[in-house]
């Protein structure tokens, strides 16, 4: 109970957090309908959240599977970590050109 409330705060992804907390509300004997209110979804989306956790648990509330085309950065995706761990971009300018410079990719700044 304790990974799920650090979980539904501090998860980097908001997605994540929302289903923590639809999982939380449920263990607080919360009916679905005022889960579905109070997190502001649907009931037939909170209940294949809770179907979810109940058969993989909580690691399977963090996977999503997006569809769409991967990104040709995905390939750099360690070298450019690397890099920006030692050295943080300080604008979201600095960070585009870095990336073209590592990469040869160009991305409009708003992908960055």
């Amino acid at each position: 109970m304790a990974a799920l409330g650090y979980e539904r705060y501090r998860h980097p992804a908001p997605q994540v957090q929302k289903r923590m907390e639809v999982v939380y509300l449920k263990s607080q004997a919360v009916p679905h309908q005022d889960i579905a209110r109070l997190c502001r979804m649907s009931r037939q989306t909170v209940v294949p959240i809770l179907h979810l956790y109940q058969q993989e648990g909580s690691e399977r509330l963090k996977r999503f599977h997006f569809a769409g085309q991967p990104s040709a950065l995905n390939q750099q995706q360690s070298t450019l970590e690397a890099h920006f761990r030692t050295h943080p971009p300080r604008t979201v300018a600095q960070a585009h050109a870095t990336i073209a410079q590592l990469t040869g990719i160009r991305r409009r700044p708003t992908q960055i």
